[in-house]
């Protein structure tokens, strides 16, 4: 008999349980693909598939695109991410020759960015729900709208901050999302997620109207904490305004191209 990866029994993205739906498929938090080894709980095997559906042959689905971004970064930050051999492979970036290909679409069209901030918010929830077991609080109904059923979509804004990254490696090849009461208090003062992965540092706006309300102050605090020049938080729309990710890597040329 197959394990139920369930707490509560009831999916936290579609309210639905068994036997109208099942939990038979593990939920990976992060996807396994991207070093991901933590599961998550009441997520059913529809929105567990639902993630990693391509929604049309322009658009990648969330958990491929988040993947195939942070890969990169896993595979080519120095080559010291990956211990086990494991080479890279890519949908999305084909590397020849040592050189990176990327369709210019993907850096410029805001409903690719939308995909990745669509798998920022399903990662979150989950993380959410393993830790507090109380992922299905209405107070989420936003992320569910926006995440599971792309509603809402200029509602709720994911911001990051720019600026010359330093490399955190994994840990035995795998990777994690932090989270902690700390964390989960600072959510609950500021409404704003701090999503902080392989060094990279995006900012997910859970609760809309704490966020409205003490983003300006917070994003503030966090950049008068950096000893850093030149370091800004903005609004990510586009996937080329996290160039660092491809301008960081150890190889020897990009290339922008529009290959089929």
């Amino acid at each position: 008999m197959k394990r139920k990866f369930v707490h509560t029994g009831k999916c936290i993205w579609c309210g639905k349980t068994a036997p109208e739906v099942s939990f038979n498929n593990k939920p990976h938090i992060l996807p396994d693909s991207v070093g991901g080894n933590e599961l998550g709980q009441d997520i059913c095997d529809d929105c567990n598939s639902y993630f990693g559906s391509q929604p049309n042959r322009y658009l990648p689905s969330p958990d491929l695109l988040f993947k195939e971004i942070f890969n990169l970064k896993r595979f080519f930050d120095g080559g010291n991410s990956i211990t086990n051999g494991e080479k890279f492979r890519s949908t999305l970036f084909p590397v020849k020759d040592n050189k990176l290909y990327i369709k210019r679409s993907y850096l410029t069209n805001p409903l690719i960015a939308n995909q990745l901030k669509i798998a920022f918010y399903e990662i979150f929830l989950q993380k959410y729900h393993a830790f507090t077991h109380n992922g299905h609080d209405n107070s989420f109904s936003s992320v569910v709208s926006y995440a599971r059923y792309n509603v809402n979509i200029s509602n709720l804004k994911v911001y990051y901050m720019h600026q010359k990254m330093w490399f955190r490696p994994t840990i035995l090849n795998k990777t994690f999302l932090p989270f902690s009461n700390i964390i989960l208090d600072e959510l609950n003062k500021t409404g704003i997620f701090s999503f902080t992965f392989l060094g990279y540092n995006f900012y997910l706006e859970v609760f809309k109207d704490k966020a409205d309300a003490n983003k300006t102050e917070y994003f503030n605090s966090l950049l008068s904490k950096i000893p850093f020049p030149d370091v800004e938080i903005e609004e990510f729309e586009r996937l080329g305004q996290i160039h660092e990710i491809f301008n960081y890597l150890a190889l020897n040329d990009i290339v922008i191209d529009e290959y089929n």
